[in-house]
């Protein structure tokens, strides 16, 4: 701060010097001369004072993957695993429309780049398998519309289909699933509620489960408590897989 024409520097100022690597460090200074070129040393001195949220956006972008640094990967990646040709898209929801997968702009749940970036093609896998083994069909949205109709109901069957796309993807890509396994939630509550659901729903691990049997199983569930969304999951917006589905029936 600025008292009496002299520039105090802010408590906390070496401890978050310490946290800075040097191309840090110089990109902060930038910023610091660029905002004292371009707007006075009012400006300046209101970065030198938020050092603290510098450094912390700074170790987020450190370790986050973008959008723009995986989506020509994933095309081919996902291109790779099979099935129609889907877009990638970004978009502030994680969902599948059965014709793109929608990816978040950043990843940055995890404190190393690679790890963010495995999450990244984690979740395009995951949000293929609903496409390639068959989550949404004709009579799955059928029933949404005329039994499942409670927002619950799609909840309740995410989580399931979860249970038996894992159990898919295990089959088919071992590799793969053991990325999913080393990604799933690891806080004990989650794992509890996550173990419950699977011994009860062991039916939907056979080689021969469906989306129709995890549809079935929605009563089943409807007074358990939903363990949260797997880092890999995506939602599932029942709307937006209608009018893509039914728009890519009548054009077949």
């Amino acid at each position: 701060s600025l008292e009496n024409g002299v520039v105090r520097v802010p408590t906390g100022f070496k401890e978050a010097f310490d946290q800075m690597r040097e191309a840090t460090v110089q990109k902060w200074l930038d910023l610091v001369l660029q905002n004292f070129d371009n707007h006075g040393l009012g400006a300046a001195i209101t970065v030198l004072e938020n050092i603290d949220g510098f450094v912390q956006q700074s170790k987020i972008k450190e370790v986050q993957c973008s959008f723009g640094d995986t989506s020509s990967f994933l095309q081919h990646f996902i291109r790779g695993l099979g099935g129609r040709d889907l877009k990638i898209s970004s978009d502030e929801d994680t969902f599948t429309n059965t014709e793109a997968l929608f990816l978040p702009e950043a990843v940055d749940l995890f404190p190393m780049p690679q790890q963010n970036f495995t999450l990244y093609k984690l979740t395009a896998v995951h949000l293929w398998a609903q496409t390639w083994y068959g989550t949404w069909q004709h009579h799955i949205l059928e029933a949404f519309k005329n039994k499942y109709d409670s927002p619950n109901h799609i909840e309740i069957f995410n989580r399931l289909e979860c249970i038996r796309l894992d159990s898919c993807i295990a089959r088919d890509f071992p590799g793969l699933s053991k990325e999913l396994q080393e990604f799933q939630l690891q806080d004990s509550e989650s794992m509890e509620l996550w173990r419950t659901w699977k011994v009860n729903s062991t039916k939907l691990q056979n080689v021969d489960a469906t989306a129709f049997d995890s549809l079935e199983m929605i009563e089943e569930f409807s007074d358990a408590d939903l363990p949260p969304l797997q880092s890999y999951q995506g939602e599932m917006y029942l709307d937006r897989i209608r009018q893509t589905f039914y728009s890519r029936v009548e054009q077949e």
